[in-house]
């Protein structure tokens, strides 16, 4: 299948190319970017500013914050005076001002973060500050500097925006042995509602130090808080913080060990998931990660879905907008390649990033500082630090195209210049095609599935799994399972389930209708257009070396592996019951069967059986309703209850008698058993269609009688 689909994308890859670059021309000649930069005023005595951030009150505002901790606010391109905060004045030992946020209640009036904005700076420590602050576990080592979080309320009811008498507070500090080690990013996650239990949870990245990098806390780090009241502290750690259990790696830590971190984001399909851009091993990497590991290199590794080499970059930010309809909910960034370029790339598959605009050096010179912003209505600005100015992007489609039917109607356009487009589309797509046909490597997606294991095999013998890779027959790779400290299932990137060495790491029947009910939901979802659906298994030995095998993968209508989904799912559950019972025999529980009722028809009148037909979710439950259902499940070790559900029932057969039952093996008892459970479920369903009106009472008797063998 694989071959077949590769030969019929070499026959079309002209008409593609075609294809995708007269879209692209049509995209370019219908939308245009009109570039307009607004210069902002300095403070005296002060740097540059270096934080923009849109105030959610206003449309038109957006607060200025510049390293030495003064903060502003910029009404319609105009920096309001006097300054709105000197964070000087409450930390005279200020070094820099670094990060600067809005809690995401800020406009929600009677809620817990109202008129709240959070700032985090570093200083040398004061001897009166804070006696707690965080520090590595046993580090001891000089710690000259710390980071401070800082919490700031303002006032409610007035016109301008002014602090709140008492509206600060000091919510946290970190000792740090560096000057380099600084809070680079404060984030809330826009996808999660007041309502929801993790709603309010403030995350920050961490800087790193060549010097530290094997202590967690100055690895690079991501911290999660709630910045709120608990005991004497200011903030409380989230229960659900993975590494609360551990004494090496703080409380407060979700990941480590990730390198220089650029920005943090979040998803709107994956809101349990976490993406960054960071640089790690001279590369730049673009990142998903579940919270919960200490992301050493080789795991972090294994969740990148896009690398490249190192260049300078900007933050990233998950576009939200509508003026750029194609490009909602990817990532955009900024990147320098001889120029600067904005950039998008989708997160749910690994495809090279897209070139959405590219700017000259006149517009945004080669050494300019960077930061992506977005304003009230989630458009991109790009906010030019190194000379403080503030560039929009105007795009507008309708205005564009509108302005070009006005001038058509007033005069008529020379043809020359559509002309010279044409001829310039045609010798491309042919420069296209000749370097295509010429190519040897294979399309991106196939690469991405030649760098991982395709199918894996368990040797019970040997007590050892085989890993193969693709079109492969002997195995790559044999690993004995007493190896094996970790083991995961992932459903496209998200994971499934994990088994451990320890009590809760154990899998169980509970945990697999769980990951039966999450297979049964993607099921349900249609695969249009170049939705990805991948089944994935994650293995760890006691080496820390992480293998990773994809055993489906299926891009639109477009299988590339050989597997079914059916099959690949039941496969990788089969797995988890026997690497569990490998790791935590003490702990694995005895497996259930789930017995699936199916009725036969055969026997039952033709308009009994139409209208049976007609209500087939209720004959034959689906997989999601068997996961939402409590589950009939039968103890292969236990059949004798069997007998006891079903006694009744066999007494009406006249074709039963005990000493036929005493001929029976287990084997034949065991079906005999299961035939009759499927009676009682086919009977039920019988007065479910009865209580619906759907048979009569003369066609209820008929089926009963048919499905009981009574005369």
């Amino acid at each position: 299948m694989i071959n077949r689909i590769f030969r019929f994308s070499l026959i079309n890859k002209f008409y593609l190319v075609l294809h995708l670059a007269l879209m692209s021309a049509i995209n370019c000649y219908a939308q245009s970017f009109e570039i307009k930069e607004i210069e902002l005023p300095n403070p005296e005595h002060a740097p540059s500013w270096r934080q923009l951030v849109k105030n959610p009150r206003s449309s038109t505002q957006f607060f200025l914050a510049n390293r030495q901790g003064q903060i502003s606010i910029l009404n319609n391109e105009q920096v309001q005076a006097p300054a709105l905060l000197d964070l000087k004045t409450f930390y005279p030992n200020l070094i820099a001002l670094t990060a600067f946020t809005t809690h995401p209640a800020f406009n929600l009036s009677k809620q817990v973060g109202y008129l709240s904005f959070y700032t985090a700076h570093i200083e040398k420590p004061n001897e009166e500050a804070n006696p707690n602050p965080i520090s590595p576990y046993r580090f001891e080592q000089a710690t000259p500097y710390q980071l401070v979080l800082s919490e700031w309320q303002l006032k409610d009811k007035t016109e301008s925006l002014t602090l709140k008498r008492g509206g600060h507070k000091t919510i946290l500090r970190i000792d740090v042995p560096s000057v380099d080690i600084t809070i680079e990013q404060l984030s809330f996650s826009p996808f999660i509602q007041p309502w929801q239990d993790n709603y309010g949870q403030l995350l920050m990245t961490l800087g790193t130090d060549k010097n530290y990098q094997k202590i967690p806390l100055y690895s690079g780090a991501i911290l999660r808080i709630q910045p709120e009241k608990f005991g004497t502290k200011n903030y409380r750690v989230p229960q659900s913080n993975p590494f609360i259990e551990q004494i090496t790696i703080n409380n407060e830590i979700v990941a480590a060990h990730l390198g220089k971190i650029h920005s943090i984001y979040w998803s709107k399909q994956h809101t349990e998931a976490l993406f960054i851009n960071h640089e790690l091993k001279q590369k730049l990497n673009w990142s998903q990660i579940t919270l919960g590991s200490d992301f050493i290199e080789s795991s972090v590794k294994a969740n990148t879905f896009y690398s490249a080499a190192q260049s300078k970059i900007s933050n990233s930010i998950v576009y939200r907008g509508n003026k750029l309809k194609s490009q909602r909910n990817k990532v955009l960034y900024l990147s320098w390649q001889d120029q600067w370029r904005l950039m998008s790339t989708d997160s749910q598959s690994p495809e090279q990033p897209e070139i959405i605009h590219q700017f000259n050096r006149q517009e945004i010179s080669a050494d300019a500082e960077l930061m992506l912003v977005v304003d009230q209505q989630n458009e991109p600005i790009i906010f030019n630090q190194s000379n403080a100015s503030i560039l929009h992007l105007l795009a507008d489609n309708a205005q564009t195209l509108a302005t070009t039917q006005q001038s058509n109607i007033k005069q008529q356009a020379p043809e020359s210049s559509l002309v010279y487009l044409i001829a310039m589309i045609v010798i491309v797509v042919i420069l296209i095609v000749i370097w295509l046909s010429k190519r040897s490597a294979l399309p991106t997606i196939k690469k991405y599935l030649h760098s991982q294991y395709a199918q894996f095999d368990v040797n019970e013998a040997e007590n050892q799994i085989a890993l193969y890779q693709r079109h492969h027959k002997d195995p790559s790779l044999e690993l004995s399972l007493s190896q094996i400290i970790e083991s995961s299932i992932y459903l496209n990137g998200e994971c499934l389930s994990t088994v451990r060495k320890n009590k809760k790491g154990a899998f169980s029947n509970q945990k697999e209708r769980a990951v039966i009910a999450e297979i049964a939901k993607e099921q349900r979802e249609k695969m249009v257009d170049d939705r990805i659906r991948k089944c994935e298994l994650l293995i760890t030995d006691s080496d820390k070396n992480s293998y990773r095998v994809c055993n489906y993968f299926r891009k639109g209508n477009q299988r590339l592996t050989k597997a079914k989904f059916e099959q690949a799912t039941e496969q990788l559950i089969d797995w988890c019951w026997k690497i569990s019972s490998v790791m935590n025999p003490q702990h694995t529980e005895a497996r259930k069967i789930p017995v699936q009722a199916e009725v036969t028809l055969a026997n039952t009148d033709s308009k009994i059986k139409e209208k049976l037909e007609t209500k087939e979710s209720i004959l034959k439950p689906t997989v999601s309703q068997e996961a939402q259902q409590p589950s009939k499940a039968i103890d292969v070790n236990t059949t004798a209850q069997l007998a006891q559900t079903t006694e009744g029932i066999n007494k009406t057969k006249e074709n039963t008698s005990n000493a036929a039952q005493t001929d029976l093996d287990p084997q034949q008892k065991l079906q005999q058993e299961l035939t009759s459970l499927s009676i009682v479920e086919a009977l039920e369903k019988l007065a479910q269609l009865k209580q619906q009106s759907l048979l009569t009472e003369q066609e209820f008797e008929q089926a009963k009688s048919k499905i009981l063998n009574l005369p």
